[in-house]
């Protein structure tokens, strides 16, 4: 009825129009009809409702309410800041199609109307936006596992976040929300089979949290390793093995031994016991050792954590003395040098042995001994671990050594040195053995070489002869008369070099009451010319 009342008002116009002269004829009549088609457009309304439903990773189904007298709808996606127009539908539904995984899109929709065949558009609707859903995530694999714990890893897609899920009670669990494409799943017990399964998310630019999800993953099987390895200990049994032991790991078909090398622990080892014992290792050197646990799962060993870290050492060599001295009170001892950290001496006196010392040394004097007695002695060396454990090589020999009689000297001594000295004078005095015959009183009081020697003998004394110097032995000393023959010994030698034509008669005479070299009682030494 609208469009009848409309109709009547437009002819009315036009009639007005001719009465006046406005319109010259009939002719002009489409001037009232376009006037007609501009009044229709007018009524195209605005679309409401714009809404959609993402249902895969590359389509978007739109849908909106529909417009009264509207012909169609386009159907436009923002690109660049602008709407182009996508799709021209006739009716309240459209599924945009090949758009890429992952994206978040803006749409908006107008509704048109056919007047004369042209299109005339209402207002267009509000902006919708969406997003196309991710792949499906791919390569979920195990990446490591520990006796508490799973790392998952999985290719990387085009999302916003993935979401971790795990089977638990026969239902799946969402438990992570992870931006990486990695997780690892904590606080799992040893030795079990867990599953998982993972999935991408896409959120869009609304401000409530509406969320597209990528399909789910093929769900993995994941075995947690077997328990870490405790109580690993040491015991050194030689300078080159030291054997291994270690707690049982429930549920473990083997065990990695590993020794440090390089500030690494590569594997050495592998044992289906509790215990390994490491060969052919150098002497006295310090060692650290790891232990962990492995199962077999479908052929492949999965490892449970290392141990704690176990030092320990293997023995030094065995020590070899290699000399020795004695005094009336004191011993002194040297030895080989071996790779040890020290040495400990052992002094034993009547089958009773007892550490003397520990020293960083090669030789080693052993003072407060008692003279005139016998002592045994054995060296051995030590190594310290990282631990400060002490582990000792095999003693040395026993080297038994009696230490110097606390002897006085006696008068019986000095005229037993006296007649070796003499004896050594007389056969040093070249000179006068081939000249005797020449010296004064040849015939008279002598006539043999021996003869002439006792003769100096007899009437030489420091008071009618002369001397260079004078030595003194005191009474009391209890040094090796040994020593002092041979000193004199080489006097003797010195005496006839320099003055070959010599002949020296050795003078020895008690001075009870000291002597001006010698304060004390003494016996003075001469040798006279």
């Amino acid at each position: 009825m609208k469009k009848n009342v409309k109709r009547i008002a437009t002819v009315a116009l036009a009639s007005m129009m001719i009465g006046i002269g406005a319109v010259g004829t009939a002719v002009d009549f489409p001037l009232v009809q376009n006037t007609s088609i501009t009044a229709e457009a007018a009524s195209v309304g605005k679309v409401l409702g714009l809404t959609s439903k993402t249902l895969s990773n590359s389509e978007i189904k739109l849908s909106w309410k529909k417009v009264s007298g509207a012909s169609g709808y386009s159907v436009c996606m923002r690109k660049n800041g602008k709407y182009p127009q996508i799709a021209d539908v006739k009716g309240t539904t459209y599924t945009v199609k090949n758009l890429p995984n992952a994206t978040r899109e803006n749409f908006k929709v107008r509704a048109y109307k056919l007047v004369n065949g042209k299109k005339v558009y209402g207002a267009y609707s509000d902006n919708w936006n969406t997003a196309t859903n991710p792949q499906q995530v791919t390569q979920l694999k195990v990446a490591s596992v520990t006796s508490s714990s799973v790392k998952l890893t999985w290719k990387k897609i085009g999302c916003t976040n993935y979401r971790v899920y795990q089977l638990k009670s026969g239902e799946w669990k969402e438990i992570a929300t992870v931006t990486s494409n990695s997780y690892i799943v904590k606080n799992l017990s040893a030795n079990s089979s867990y599953q998982f399964k993972v999935r991408a998310c896409k959120k869009d630019d609304k401000k409530t949290n509406y969320n597209h999800y990528g399909k789910y993953s093929d769900a993995i099987t994941a075995q947690t390793s077997v328990e870490q390895v405790h109580n690993v200990n040491a015991e050194t049994l030689s300078n080159s093995q030291i054997k291994l032991n270690w707690n049982k790991v429930s549920g473990a078909s083997g065990y990695s031994v590993c020794m440090r090398k390089s500030g690494k622990y590569p594997q050495i080892a592998d044992v289906k016991g509790t215990s390994y014992t490491v060969k052919n290792l150098p002497n006295a050197t310090r060692e650290n050792f790891k232990v962990r646990a492995y199962k077999l799962v479908n052929g492949k060993k999965v490892y449970g954590s290392f141990s704690e870290n176990c030092h320990s050492a293997t023995n030094p060599q065995k020590s070899v003395i290699t000399s020795s001295s004695a005094s009336k009170n004191s011993v002194s001892l040297k030895w080989k040098s071996i790779g040890c950290t020290s040495y400990q001496i052992y002094v034993s006196e009547n089958k009773s042995w007892k550490l003397y010392c520990e020293t960083n040394d090669t030789s080693y004097e052993i003072k407060g001994l008692t003279s005139g007695t016998c002592y045994d002695f054995k060296v051995r060396a030590l190594k310290k671990d990282d631990n400060r454990k002490t582990h000792y090589g095999e003693y040395s020999e026993v080297v038994t050594i009696k230490t110097n009689e606390n002897k006085k000297i006696t008068q019986e001594d000095i005229d037993q040195m006296r007649r070796e000295l003499q004896e050594y004078s007389n056969s040093q005095a070249k000179y006068v053995q081939e000249h005797y015959t020449e010296f004064w009183r040849y015939g008279i009081d002598y006539t043999t070489l021996e003869e002439y020697f006792q003769m100096c003998i007899n009437e030489s004394t420091p008071e009618n002869s002369g001397y260079d110097s004078v030595a003194t032995i005191t009474f009391d000393t209890d040094e090796n008369l040994d020593n002092i023959k041979s000193n004199f010994y080489s006097y003797i030698d010195y005496e006839y070099k320099e003055r070959p034509k010599t002949y020296y008669v050795v003078y020895v005479e008690v001075c009870p009451n000291g002597h001006r070299v010698n304060s004390n009682p003494c016996w003075a030494v001469y040798f006279l010319t």
